[in-house]
């Protein structure tokens, strides 16, 4: 069992586009998502809410409108980050010796075609020392292949290079228009 003997290890497996700046639609709303999903003490029932929401108003196709991404994966692995964080303090406050992290290996995504930083075998690495590695004192964190923690936080009011991509082309369209 997880814990028996001194403690264990989790490691959720996460993505680039995990990264909390990639919650990027509708830009008000978008902003409130990354306050609510990077807010540190975040319950467990909250994040279960805010999923339940994206996946009511994909089936009434509002999703963006509300700002959420147009790419469910992004979300799924937002969430997977947003939950490292709540079992991490969910371990810690029971006094468990067990260590929670979200990895991005920094691998190619085959089913959606995008380009690794590093070969499979790097990223395979990668998963291994963070599962077994020297604790560097991660815990609770999401972290990149090098193990470098990702400053989550950061991100909630720092929209991403593509929301403001398309905030720049949606501005230009309004100005046409009127």
């Amino acid at each position: 069992m997880l814990g028996e003997g001194g403690g264990g290890r989790v490691v959720n497996m996460s993505s680039h586009l995990g990264h909390l700046s990639h919650i990027n639609g509708n830009i008000h709303g978008a902003k409130d998502l990354r306050v609510k999903m990077g807010n540190k003490d975040i319950a467990e029932k909250e994040l279960d809410k805010l999923m339940v929401d994206f996946v009511e108003a994909a089936k009434e196709g509002t999703w963006t409108k509300e700002g959420w991404p147009t790419c469910a994966y992004t979300v799924s692995k937002v969430g997977v980050n947003v939950y490292t964080r709540i079992l991490q303090r969910e371990f810690d406050l029971c006094g468990e010796n067990i260590t929670v992290n979200s990895l991005h290996p920094g691998t190619p995504h085959s089913k959606i075609h995008q380009t690794g930083v590093i070969s499979l075998e790097e990223g395979a690495g990668a998963v291994a020392d963070c599962a077994i590695g020297s604790d560097k004192g991660h815990r609770g964190q999401i972290l990149w292949h090098s193990l470098a923690p990702v400053n989550w936080e950061d991100a909630v009011h720092r929209p991403s290079i593509i929301n403001s991509i398309q905030a720049d082309e949606d501005t230009k369209v309004l100005r046409k228009r009127n």
